[in-house]
Protein backbone atom coordinates (compact mmCIF):
# COMPACT_ATOMS: atom_id res chain seq x y z
CA UNK A 1 0.00 0.00 0.00
CA UNK A 2 2.23 2.73 1.26
CA UNK A 3 4.73 1.53 -2.12
CA UNK A 4 2.41 2.53 -4.27
CA UNK A 5 2.05 5.89 -2.69
CA UNK A 6 5.61 6.10 -2.81
CA UNK A 7 5.73 5.34 -6.41
CA UNK A 8 3.44 8.02 -7.74
CA UNK A 9 4.45 10.65 -5.50
CA UNK A 10 8.20 9.93 -6.81
CA UNK A 11 7.21 9.87 -10.19
CA UNK A 12 5.31 13.50 -10.05
CA UNK A 13 8.87 14.96 -8.94
CA UNK A 14 10.71 12.89 -12.02
CA UNK A 15 8.06 14.39 -14.27
CA UNK A 16 8.57 18.19 -13.24
CA UNK A 17 12.38 18.03 -13.24
CA UNK A 18 12.65 15.76 -16.24
CA UNK A 19 12.74 16.52 -19.94
CA UNK A 20 11.13 13.44 -21.04
CA UNK A 21 9.60 11.19 -18.81
CA UNK A 22 8.84 7.65 -20.24
CA UNK A 23 5.04 6.64 -20.38
CA UNK A 24 4.59 2.51 -20.90
CA UNK A 25 1.44 2.16 -23.10
CA UNK A 26 -0.20 -1.01 -22.25
CA UNK A 27 -1.03 -2.56 -25.72
CA UNK A 28 -1.80 -5.75 -24.92
CA UNK A 29 -3.32 -7.36 -20.99
CA UNK A 30 -4.92 -10.42 -19.71
CA UNK A 31 -5.49 -8.52 -16.85
CA UNK A 32 -7.95 -6.61 -17.56
CA UNK A 33 -11.44 -6.92 -15.90
CA UNK A 34 -14.93 -8.21 -17.14
CA UNK A 35 -18.01 -6.55 -16.06
CA UNK A 36 -18.23 -9.72 -13.75
CA UNK A 37 -15.40 -8.84 -12.32
CA UNK A 38 -13.68 -11.37 -13.57
CA UNK A 39 -10.25 -11.96 -14.85
CA UNK A 40 -10.35 -12.70 -18.83
CA UNK A 41 -7.46 -15.34 -18.57
CA UNK A 42 -3.94 -15.24 -17.31
CA UNK A 43 -0.94 -14.93 -19.32
CA UNK A 44 2.15 -13.97 -18.75
CA UNK A 45 4.72 -12.94 -21.54
CA UNK A 46 7.64 -14.62 -21.06
CA UNK A 47 9.72 -13.11 -23.80
CA UNK A 48 9.69 -10.33 -26.55
CA UNK A 49 11.51 -9.51 -29.24
CA UNK A 50 11.78 -6.45 -32.01
CA UNK A 51 13.76 -5.84 -35.26
CA UNK A 52 12.68 -2.75 -36.61
CA UNK A 53 8.62 -2.54 -36.46
CA UNK A 54 8.13 -6.28 -36.75
CA UNK A 55 7.68 -7.80 -32.79
CA UNK A 56 6.79 -10.98 -31.63
CA UNK A 57 6.15 -11.93 -28.29
CA UNK A 58 5.70 -15.02 -26.10
CA UNK A 59 3.05 -16.10 -23.56
CA UNK A 60 2.77 -19.05 -21.29
CA UNK A 61 -1.05 -19.09 -20.90
CA UNK A 62 -2.70 -20.63 -17.71
CA UNK A 63 -6.56 -21.42 -18.05
CA UNK A 64 -6.55 -21.88 -14.23
CA UNK A 65 -3.53 -20.79 -12.15
CA UNK A 66 -4.46 -23.90 -9.97
CA UNK A 67 -4.19 -26.31 -12.67
CA UNK A 68 -1.06 -25.49 -14.08
CA UNK A 69 -0.78 -28.65 -16.92
CA UNK A 70 -3.57 -26.96 -18.89
CA UNK A 71 -1.05 -24.12 -19.37
CA UNK A 72 -0.29 -23.77 -23.03
CA UNK A 73 2.04 -21.04 -25.21
CA UNK A 74 0.64 -18.49 -27.15
CA UNK A 75 2.30 -15.97 -29.38
CA UNK A 76 1.28 -12.59 -30.12
CA UNK A 77 2.60 -10.14 -33.47
CA UNK A 78 3.17 -6.68 -33.79
CA UNK A 79 3.68 -5.22 -37.28
CA UNK A 80 3.96 -1.03 -35.86
CA UNK A 81 6.50 -1.69 -33.33
CA UNK A 82 4.11 -2.39 -30.21
CA UNK A 83 1.44 -0.28 -31.03
CA UNK A 84 -0.94 -3.43 -31.55
CA UNK A 85 -0.73 -6.88 -31.14
CA UNK A 86 -2.44 -9.73 -33.16
CA UNK A 87 -2.79 -13.42 -31.79
CA UNK A 88 -1.36 -15.65 -33.79
CA UNK A 89 -2.52 -19.05 -35.28
CA UNK A 90 -0.49 -21.32 -32.82
CA UNK A 91 -0.29 -22.90 -29.57
CA UNK A 92 1.89 -25.05 -27.69
CA UNK A 93 0.07 -27.07 -25.73
CA UNK A 94 1.45 -28.00 -22.27
CA UNK A 95 3.92 -31.09 -22.69
CA UNK A 96 4.94 -32.06 -18.74
CA UNK A 97 8.01 -29.73 -17.89
CA UNK A 98 8.88 -28.84 -21.69
CA UNK A 99 7.30 -25.72 -21.85
CA UNK A 100 7.00 -25.26 -18.10
CA UNK A 101 8.50 -21.91 -17.95
CA UNK A 102 7.59 -20.70 -21.86
CA UNK A 103 9.01 -19.24 -24.28
CA UNK A 104 12.32 -17.75 -22.47
CA UNK A 105 13.72 -16.32 -25.37
CA UNK A 106 12.93 -15.12 -28.61
CA UNK A 107 14.94 -13.66 -31.44
CA UNK A 108 13.18 -11.05 -34.45
CA UNK A 109 15.82 -12.10 -36.66
CA UNK A 110 13.69 -9.74 -39.54
CA UNK A 111 10.06 -9.50 -40.90
CA UNK A 112 9.66 -12.94 -41.72
CA UNK A 113 12.07 -15.40 -39.55
CA UNK A 114 12.06 -15.57 -35.63
CA UNK A 115 13.21 -18.77 -33.38
CA UNK A 116 12.47 -19.30 -29.68
CA UNK A 117 13.53 -21.45 -27.04
CA UNK A 118 11.72 -23.33 -24.64
CA UNK A 119 12.71 -25.47 -21.66
CA UNK A 120 14.56 -28.98 -22.48
CA UNK A 121 15.72 -28.61 -25.81
CA UNK A 122 12.16 -26.89 -27.20
CA UNK A 123 12.99 -24.73 -30.39
CA UNK A 124 9.92 -23.27 -32.45
CA UNK A 125 10.30 -21.08 -35.98
CA UNK A 126 8.29 -19.27 -38.43
CA UNK A 127 9.70 -18.34 -41.79
CA UNK A 128 6.65 -16.16 -42.87
CA UNK A 129 6.13 -13.40 -40.48
CA UNK A 130 4.17 -16.00 -37.50
CA UNK A 131 1.35 -17.37 -40.07
CA UNK A 132 2.52 -20.74 -39.21
CA UNK A 133 5.20 -22.41 -36.75
CA UNK A 134 7.05 -25.53 -36.61
CA UNK A 135 9.42 -27.09 -34.20
CA UNK A 136 12.81 -28.01 -35.10
CA UNK A 137 14.65 -31.08 -33.96
CA UNK A 138 17.04 -29.59 -30.61
CA UNK A 139 20.48 -30.34 -30.63
CA UNK A 140 20.18 -31.39 -27.07
CA UNK A 141 17.38 -32.64 -25.16
CA UNK A 142 18.68 -30.68 -21.82
CA UNK A 143 17.43 -26.51 -20.77
CA UNK A 144 18.29 -24.14 -23.38
CA UNK A 145 19.74 -20.94 -22.07
CA UNK A 146 20.03 -18.84 -24.97
CA UNK A 147 20.12 -18.41 -28.33
CA UNK A 148 20.80 -16.65 -31.39
CA UNK A 149 20.95 -15.96 -35.20
CA UNK A 150 22.98 -13.31 -37.14
CA UNK A 151 21.07 -14.13 -40.11
CA UNK A 152 18.26 -16.31 -41.10
CA UNK A 153 20.87 -19.18 -41.65
CA UNK A 154 23.50 -18.33 -38.94
CA UNK A 155 22.92 -18.70 -35.36
CA UNK A 156 24.09 -20.20 -32.12
CA UNK A 157 22.20 -21.81 -29.11
CA UNK A 158 23.58 -22.65 -24.99
CA UNK A 159 22.68 -25.57 -23.24
CA UNK A 160 22.46 -25.53 -19.97
CA UNK A 161 24.76 -27.85 -17.27
CA UNK A 162 27.88 -28.31 -15.47
CA UNK A 163 28.96 -29.24 -19.07
CA UNK A 164 27.41 -26.64 -20.49
CA UNK A 165 26.85 -27.53 -24.58
CA UNK A 166 27.55 -24.85 -27.98
CA UNK A 167 26.12 -25.67 -31.15
CA UNK A 168 26.12 -23.59 -33.95
CA UNK A 169 23.79 -23.62 -37.13
CA UNK A 170 24.69 -22.56 -40.83
CA UNK A 171 21.27 -23.67 -42.48
CA UNK A 172 18.43 -22.06 -40.36
CA UNK A 173 18.30 -24.97 -37.66
CA UNK A 174 17.54 -27.83 -39.66
CA UNK A 175 21.42 -29.59 -38.14
CA UNK A 176 23.32 -28.31 -35.51
CA UNK A 177 27.02 -28.81 -34.97
CA UNK A 178 28.27 -29.15 -31.68
CA UNK A 179 30.92 -26.89 -30.50
CA UNK A 180 33.45 -29.01 -27.73
CA UNK A 181 35.03 -26.57 -25.77
CA UNK A 182 36.27 -26.74 -22.31
CA UNK A 183 34.45 -24.75 -19.48
CA UNK A 184 30.99 -24.65 -17.82
CA UNK A 185 27.61 -22.41 -17.22
CA UNK A 186 28.01 -20.65 -20.28
CA UNK A 187 24.97 -18.39 -19.79
CA UNK A 188 24.82 -16.23 -22.63
CA UNK A 189 25.74 -15.78 -26.51
CA UNK A 190 25.57 -13.85 -29.58
CA UNK A 191 26.21 -14.65 -33.30
CA UNK A 192 27.96 -11.65 -35.08
CA UNK A 193 27.96 -13.78 -38.90
CA UNK A 194 31.43 -14.43 -40.76
CA UNK A 195 32.23 -17.02 -38.10
CA UNK A 196 32.13 -14.86 -35.18
CA UNK A 197 30.35 -15.74 -31.99
CA UNK A 198 30.65 -14.58 -28.36
CA UNK A 199 29.26 -16.25 -24.99
CA UNK A 200 30.37 -15.80 -21.64
CA UNK A 201 30.52 -17.86 -18.78
CA UNK A 202 27.75 -17.12 -15.81
CA UNK A 203 28.72 -15.20 -12.59
CA UNK A 204 31.88 -13.65 -13.41
CA UNK A 205 32.73 -14.52 -17.13
CA UNK A 206 35.30 -14.92 -18.50
CA UNK A 207 33.48 -13.85 -22.11
CA UNK A 208 35.09 -15.85 -25.23
CA UNK A 209 35.39 -14.97 -28.53
CA UNK A 210 35.79 -16.72 -31.68
CA UNK A 211 36.06 -14.85 -35.25
CA UNK A 212 37.26 -17.73 -37.10
CA UNK A 213 34.22 -19.66 -36.39
CA UNK A 214 35.72 -22.01 -33.66
CA UNK A 215 39.33 -22.40 -35.16
CA UNK A 216 40.67 -20.06 -32.37
CA UNK A 217 38.84 -18.78 -29.55
CA UNK A 218 39.99 -15.82 -27.05
CA UNK A 219 38.91 -15.05 -23.69
CA UNK A 220 38.89 -12.43 -21.76
CA UNK A 221 39.39 -12.06 -18.11
CA UNK A 222 37.24 -12.42 -15.05
CA UNK A 223 34.85 -9.48 -14.86
CA UNK A 224 35.74 -7.13 -11.78
CA UNK A 225 35.84 -3.29 -12.52
CA UNK A 226 39.06 -1.63 -12.79
CA UNK A 227 39.02 0.93 -9.96
CA UNK A 228 37.69 -1.32 -6.97
CA UNK A 229 37.62 -4.86 -7.06
CA UNK A 230 34.53 -6.35 -5.82
CA UNK A 231 35.50 -9.72 -5.94
CA UNK A 232 32.61 -12.50 -5.68
CA UNK A 233 30.28 -10.20 -4.24
CA UNK A 234 29.42 -9.57 -7.96
CA UNK A 235 26.69 -12.11 -9.65
CA UNK A 236 26.35 -11.35 -13.27
CA UNK A 237 23.52 -13.17 -15.13
CA UNK A 238 23.59 -11.96 -18.61
CA UNK A 239 25.97 -9.93 -21.10
CA UNK A 240 24.22 -7.57 -24.02
CA UNK A 241 27.36 -7.48 -26.77
CA UNK A 242 28.30 -5.18 -30.39
CA UNK A 243 29.92 -6.38 -33.33
CA UNK A 244 32.47 -4.35 -31.72
CA UNK A 245 34.19 -4.50 -28.06
CA UNK A 246 31.48 -2.33 -25.90
CA UNK A 247 29.86 -5.03 -23.86
CA UNK A 248 27.28 -4.36 -20.99
CA UNK A 249 27.62 -7.06 -17.91
CA UNK A 250 24.58 -6.92 -15.56
CA UNK A 251 22.68 -8.68 -12.57
CA UNK A 252 22.98 -8.15 -8.89
CA UNK A 253 26.03 -6.95 -6.59
CA UNK A 254 26.27 -8.27 -2.63
CA UNK A 255 27.79 -5.96 -0.10
CA UNK A 256 28.58 -8.18 2.24
CA UNK A 257 27.92 -11.84 0.78
CA UNK A 258 25.89 -13.64 -1.57
CA UNK A 259 23.75 -16.12 0.71
CA UNK A 260 21.04 -13.38 1.33
CA UNK A 261 18.62 -13.02 -1.59
CA UNK A 262 17.69 -9.35 -0.29
CA UNK A 263 20.38 -8.12 0.27
CA UNK A 264 21.28 -7.03 -2.84
CA UNK A 265 21.65 -4.15 -5.47
CA UNK A 266 20.98 -4.48 -8.94
CA UNK A 267 23.84 -3.68 -11.17
CA UNK A 268 25.16 -2.74 -15.04
CA UNK A 269 28.71 -2.52 -16.05
CA UNK A 270 30.27 -2.06 -19.37
CA UNK A 271 33.60 -2.44 -21.19
CA UNK A 272 34.90 -1.09 -23.92
CA UNK A 273 37.67 -2.99 -25.10
CA UNK A 274 35.98 -6.31 -24.95
CA UNK A 275 36.31 -6.97 -21.73
CA UNK A 276 40.13 -6.42 -20.93
CA UNK A 277 38.99 -4.23 -18.79
CA UNK A 278 35.34 -2.56 -16.54
CA UNK A 279 34.48 0.54 -16.03
CA UNK A 280 32.87 1.17 -12.86
CA UNK A 281 29.66 -0.02 -11.95
CA UNK A 282 26.64 1.29 -11.43
CA UNK A 283 25.42 0.22 -8.72
CA UNK A 284 21.65 0.85 -7.43
CA UNK A 285 19.90 0.29 -3.87
CA UNK A 286 17.35 -2.26 -3.44
CA UNK A 287 14.70 0.33 -3.06
CA UNK A 288 14.85 1.36 -6.62
CA UNK A 289 15.75 -1.91 -8.36
CA UNK A 290 17.33 -5.40 -7.26
CA UNK A 291 18.11 -7.04 -10.01
CA UNK A 292 18.79 -6.11 -13.41
CA UNK A 293 17.90 -9.08 -15.82
CA UNK A 294 17.24 -6.99 -19.26
CA UNK A 295 18.67 -4.12 -21.49
CA UNK A 296 17.89 -3.46 -25.18
CA UNK A 297 20.75 -3.61 -27.83
CA UNK A 298 23.82 -1.10 -28.03
CA UNK A 299 23.61 -0.44 -31.27
CA UNK A 300 21.84 3.28 -30.25
CA UNK A 301 22.42 5.68 -28.00
CA UNK A 302 20.15 5.18 -25.75
CA UNK A 303 19.46 2.02 -24.02
CA UNK A 304 17.03 0.36 -21.39
CA UNK A 305 17.63 -1.73 -18.74
CA UNK A 306 15.24 -3.46 -16.21
CA UNK A 307 14.47 -6.44 -13.72
CA UNK A 308 13.24 -7.24 -10.40
CA UNK A 309 11.87 -5.28 -7.92
CA UNK A 310 10.23 -1.40 -6.92
CA UNK A 311 8.65 -0.81 -10.61
CA UNK A 312 11.98 1.25 -11.87
CA UNK A 313 13.76 0.88 -15.02
CA UNK A 314 17.01 2.32 -15.91
CA UNK A 315 17.87 4.37 -19.04
CA UNK A 316 21.04 5.64 -20.59
CA UNK A 317 21.41 7.83 -23.20
CA UNK A 318 25.10 7.46 -24.10
CA UNK A 319 25.42 4.06 -24.54
CA UNK A 320 25.83 2.88 -21.37
CA UNK A 321 28.44 5.19 -19.60
CA UNK A 322 26.35 6.95 -17.36
CA UNK A 323 22.75 5.56 -16.18
CA UNK A 324 19.81 7.21 -14.50
CA UNK A 325 16.76 5.46 -12.63
CA UNK A 326 13.60 6.27 -13.83
CA UNK A 327 9.52 5.15 -12.11
CA UNK A 328 7.97 2.80 -14.47
CA UNK A 329 5.01 5.09 -15.05
CA UNK A 330 1.87 2.88 -16.79
CA UNK A 331 -0.79 4.20 -18.12
CA UNK A 332 -3.60 1.81 -16.40
CA UNK A 333 -3.48 0.74 -12.89
CA UNK A 334 -1.51 -2.37 -13.73
CA UNK A 335 1.45 -2.24 -11.06
CA UNK A 336 4.31 -3.76 -13.14
CA UNK A 337 6.87 -5.83 -10.56
CA UNK A 338 8.93 -7.78 -12.82
CA UNK A 339 10.63 -7.68 -16.12
CA UNK A 340 10.36 -10.46 -18.44
CA UNK A 341 11.23 -9.05 -21.86
CA UNK A 342 12.90 -5.62 -22.87
CA UNK A 343 13.24 -4.77 -26.56
CA UNK A 344 13.13 -1.68 -28.61
CA UNK A 345 11.55 -0.89 -31.90
CA UNK A 346 13.17 1.17 -34.95
CA UNK A 347 12.05 4.46 -33.86
CA UNK A 348 13.75 3.96 -30.36
CA UNK A 349 11.12 2.84 -28.42
CA UNK A 350 11.07 0.42 -25.79
CA UNK A 351 8.70 -2.47 -25.78
CA UNK A 352 8.48 -4.81 -22.80
CA UNK A 353 6.64 -7.39 -20.67
CA UNK A 354 5.65 -6.56 -16.86
CA UNK A 355 4.71 -8.84 -14.44
CA UNK A 356 3.38 -7.61 -11.38
CA UNK A 357 4.38 -10.16 -9.38
CA UNK A 358 7.77 -13.01 -9.77
CA UNK A 359 5.60 -15.54 -10.73
CA UNK A 360 4.13 -16.33 -14.35
CA UNK A 361 0.67 -16.03 -13.75
CA UNK A 362 -0.02 -12.40 -15.60
CA UNK A 363 1.54 -10.13 -17.05
CA UNK A 364 1.06 -7.04 -19.75
CA UNK A 365 2.88 -5.73 -22.84
CA UNK A 366 4.02 -2.59 -22.68
CA UNK A 367 5.04 0.32 -25.07
CA UNK A 368 7.46 3.51 -23.68
CA UNK A 369 6.29 6.66 -25.05
CA UNK A 370 7.96 9.64 -24.79
CA UNK A 371 6.45 13.02 -22.92
CA UNK A 372 7.29 16.12 -21.93
CA UNK A 373 4.49 17.93 -20.08
CA UNK A 374 3.85 16.74 -16.73
CA UNK A 375 0.25 17.62 -17.01
CA UNK A 376 -0.05 15.52 -19.92
CA UNK A 377 1.39 12.32 -18.18
CA UNK A 378 -0.83 13.52 -14.99
CA UNK A 379 -3.85 12.96 -17.49
CA UNK A 380 -2.77 9.78 -18.90
CA UNK A 381 -3.04 8.58 -15.08
CA UNK A 382 -6.19 9.61 -14.58
CA UNK A 383 -7.95 9.13 -17.83
CA UNK A 384 -6.83 5.76 -17.68
CA UNK A 385 -8.81 4.34 -14.91
CA UNK A 386 -10.75 1.75 -14.57
CA UNK A 387 -15.05 1.90 -14.22
CA UNK A 388 -16.73 -1.45 -14.27
CA UNK A 389 -19.29 -2.20 -14.45
CA UNK A 390 -20.90 0.64 -16.46
CA UNK A 391 -23.56 1.30 -17.38
CA UNK A 392 -24.76 -0.44 -13.93
CA UNK A 393 -28.02 -0.17 -12.15
CA UNK A 394 -26.23 -1.22 -8.52
CA UNK A 395 -22.62 -0.63 -7.53
CA UNK A 396 -19.84 0.65 -9.86
CA UNK A 397 -16.28 0.15 -8.79
CA UNK A 398 -13.23 3.00 -9.73
CA UNK A 399 -9.63 1.75 -9.60
CA UNK A 400 -7.00 4.19 -10.42
CA UNK A 401 -3.01 4.20 -10.57
CA UNK A 402 -3.42 7.03 -8.04
CA UNK A 403 -4.75 6.34 -4.13
CA UNK A 404 -6.04 8.70 -2.32
CA UNK A 405 -7.46 11.35 -4.34
CA UNK A 406 -10.72 13.32 -3.89
CA UNK A 407 -13.57 12.59 -6.09
CA UNK A 408 -16.44 13.98 -7.10
CA UNK A 409 -19.56 12.24 -9.22
CA UNK A 410 -21.77 15.39 -10.85
CA UNK A 411 -24.90 14.97 -12.96
CA UNK A 412 -25.08 16.61 -16.65
CA UNK A 413 -26.07 20.05 -14.96
CA UNK A 414 -22.69 19.89 -12.77
CA UNK A 415 -24.40 19.09 -9.52
CA UNK A 416 -22.43 17.46 -7.15
CA UNK A 417 -24.67 13.88 -6.57
CA UNK A 418 -21.70 12.10 -4.61
CA UNK A 419 -18.38 13.08 -3.10
CA UNK A 420 -15.48 11.17 -1.45
CA UNK A 421 -11.52 10.38 -1.76
CA UNK A 422 -9.68 6.88 -2.93
CA UNK A 423 -8.79 4.17 -1.10
CA UNK A 424 -4.80 4.52 -0.55
CA UNK A 425 -4.50 2.03 -3.22
CA UNK A 426 -6.53 4.02 -5.00
CA UNK A 427 -9.60 2.34 -5.43
CA UNK A 428 -13.63 2.63 -4.34
CA UNK A 429 -16.93 0.94 -4.50
CA UNK A 430 -19.79 3.79 -5.00
CA UNK A 431 -23.30 2.68 -4.53
CA UNK A 432 -25.40 4.52 -7.35
CA UNK A 433 -28.62 2.31 -7.28
CA UNK A 434 -30.74 5.73 -5.69
CA UNK A 435 -29.57 8.04 -8.58
CA UNK A 436 -31.76 8.89 -11.38
CA UNK A 437 -31.35 7.34 -14.62
CA UNK A 438 -29.05 9.29 -17.07
CA UNK A 439 -25.08 10.11 -16.81
CA UNK A 440 -23.08 11.32 -14.66
CA UNK A 441 -19.43 12.57 -15.19
CA UNK A 442 -16.43 11.29 -12.59
CA UNK A 443 -14.26 14.15 -11.78
CA UNK A 444 -10.76 12.87 -9.82
CA UNK A 445 -8.36 15.58 -8.22
CA UNK A 446 -4.80 15.32 -8.38
CA UNK A 447 -2.10 17.90 -6.78
CA UNK A 448 -5.48 20.17 -6.63
CA UNK A 449 -6.31 19.55 -10.63
CA UNK A 450 -9.19 18.67 -11.63
CA UNK A 451 -9.75 16.13 -14.21
CA UNK A 452 -12.46 14.57 -15.74
CA UNK A 453 -12.23 10.31 -15.38
CA UNK A 454 -14.82 9.45 -17.79
CA UNK A 455 -18.88 8.60 -17.84
CA UNK A 456 -21.02 6.70 -15.45
CA UNK A 457 -24.24 5.40 -17.41
CA UNK A 458 -26.96 4.65 -14.33
CA UNK A 459 -29.70 2.14 -15.68
CA UNK A 460 -33.01 1.29 -14.23
CA UNK A 461 -33.94 -2.20 -14.10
Amino acid sequence: MRKIVFVVFALTILIVSAKAQVVWNVTHSDDWWSASGNLDSNICFTSVSCNGDNCTAAGRLVADPNNIPEASIVIYRSNDGGKSWERQPFDIPFIGQTINHGITKLVQIDSLNVVGIADLGYVIRTTDGGQSWHKQTPPVYRNLIDIDFSTPSTGIVLGAGFDSLIFTTTDGGATWINRTISGSDFYSCRSFGSGAFRFYKYGHGPIYTTRDNFKTIDSSKEIFDSITDHGYHYLLMNCTYTAGDTILAYGKFWPKDTVDPFGGYGMIMRTTNGGNSWEKPFIYPTIKIGQVDQTTTLDRDTIYAAGLENYNFLRSTDRGATWQCDTILMDTSYNPYTCWGLTITGDGHPVASFSYIPIQYSSVLTRGEFVKSHVDVIEKIVYNTRIYPNPTSGKVNISSIVGSDPYRLVDIFGREVMSGKLSDQGTTTLDVSSLSQGMYELILYHFDLRFSAGKIVVMKN
